[in-house]
């Protein structure tokens, strides 16, 4: 589906959360509801090497709310 990676992302580690935005803004409310399923995870495997700094963890709700105010309607 084009419509999820024509544009940038947001964010540097949230882009799943904003595909959700996009997909919901693609096919509207109702429709991604019907269309869309998360599955849970059954197993975590954490690895040693994430590239994840402590600095990326504080910034989830900055990231967020970047997130939410450009999909807002």
């Amino acid at each position: 589906m084009p419509v999820l990676f024509e544009k940038e992302f947001s964010t540097k580690w949230m882009f799943d959360v904003e595909i959700f935005y996009r997909l919901k803004d693609y096919f509207g409310i109702k429709e991604f509801y019907k269309q869309v399923y998360e599955m849970p995870l059954s197993k975590w495997t954490d690895i040693e090497q994430s590239k994840i700094k402590w600095i990326d963890f504080l910034m989830v709700p900055r990231d967020f709310l970047k997130i939410y105010f450009r999909y807002k309607k």
